[in-house]
């Protein structure tokens, strides 16, 4: 029983651990944080930030894959959990914002409001790169590149877990042959 607790937590821990280098690569990618140098990188990763979504969709399919050819549907969760709180946090701090900063102008949810934005980070700059890519392509308003960009991120997203979870559950049908010929 305990060997099964702490495979559990192994999991948990491991799910944790990719997802959060995943999201630090995109960060890094994405050029804000080099001031000096952002112009530089910005303009050597500009090939690589259309291609972020697309790399969250193989990112989930790769883990739902592994997960369920050891049947570790904890390390998949996670992976998904970590991947989705950013965007909800960005969307759920937005709403606060918006609903309190008006009649309020400060107190405890703004401070929410500030904690959640912090959350939101690697999902909002993340989209913000690809509508940056997006937006080279097509001249017009950056608001509303950035919008669809931002929606269009979490579709990759959601699209990215449900399909990882569809490969987890046929992977995990597989005798373990099968699964470890592929």
């Amino acid at each position: 029983m305990l060997k099964n607790k702490d495979s559990i937590i192994l999991q948990i821990l491991s799910g944790f651990g990719i997802t959060a280098l995943l999201w630090l690569i995109v960060l890094l990618l994405s050029g804000y944080f080099t001031p000096e140098l952002s112009n530089n990188i910005r303009n050597a990763t500009a090939p690589l930030r259309f291609l972020l979504p697309f790399l969250l969709i193989g990112f989930c399919l790769l883990c739902g894959r592994q997960a369920g050819s050891r049947k570790h549907i904890h390390f998949y969760r996670t992976v998904c959990a970590v991947l989705l709180i950013p965007p909800l946090s960005y969307v759920l701090g937005a709403l606060l914002l918006t609903a309190f900063y008006a009649p309020y102008g400060q107190g405890w949810m703004l401070t929410l409001s500030d904690i959640l934005t912090w959350f939101s980070l690697p999902f909002a700059l993340g989209a913000n790169v690809f509508g940056e890519s997006i937006r080279r392509w097509v001249n017009g308003d950056w608001l509303v590149y950035t919008l669809i960009s931002m929606v269009l991120y979490a579709v990759f997203i959601a699209a990215g877990c449900i399909g990882g979870y569809a490969l987890y559950r046929r992977t995990k049908k597989q005798p373990l042959e099968k699964s470890c010929e592929a």
